[in-house]
């Protein structure tokens, strides 16, 4: 089974693949879909995008991208609204709002979790700090995150959404077969 984690964002969207299966769980691919800011305008490797549906539409065709290379069975997303007294916070939505309209185009399967499944069932302490689940998905995965620091967090967050997506379908293949 392919699995997607999306930890969603606007400025920056965290992904990661894994093949999850009965011999073991492989990592695929990790990253960061970034629309970085710089001064007025948001700069992309080499190209500079002005407004905000260039932005949402480099997240849209990046996503794509990967969901074409890797044909997930599955998308797991941590749930993502507007957050009172965060600011412009609120525009990290629009991330979340993108890959669920993917995986609904798509027919994929999608889970969407709350911050606190990831505390909770991986970072295994209901105020698990994102460092702490760094290091359980570290752990679990046998890796160190290599990325930018700023990143890290977003990949750990996505590679975390990998293991609540497999436990739970896990569970829901237990059920159907009659295990549970």
């Amino acid at each position: 089974m392919i699995i997607l984690g999306v930890d969603p964002g606007f400025a920056s969207l965290g992904y990661s693949v894994i093949n999850a299966d009965a011999s073991g769980d492989k990592i695929l691919e990790y990253g960061v879909i970034s629309t970085v800011k710089n001064s007025k305008k948001e700069v992309i490797g080499l190209r500079v995008i002005n407004d905000d549906k260039e932005r949402l539409f480099f997240i849209y065709k990046k996503l794509i991208e990967i969901i074409n290379k890797y044909n997930p069975n599955v998308i797991s997303m941590e749930g993502y609204g507007p957050r009172p007294g965060k600011g412009k916070g609120w525009k990290g939505c629009f991330g979340f709002l993108v890959a669920i309209i993917i995986a609904f185009q798509r027919n994929i399967e999608t889970l969407v979790f709350i911050s606190s499944d990831i505390k909770i069932r991986v970072g295994e302490n209901y105020k698990a700090s994102k460092e702490d689940v760094q290091k359980k998905v570290e752990q679990y995965f046998k890796i160190k995150i290599k990325s930018k620091k700023k990143y890290i967090e977003h990949i750990g967050d996505s590679l975390a959404l990998c293991i609540l997506a497999k436990n739970e379908m896990s569970k829901l293949s237990g059920i159907m077969k009659g295990n549970i």
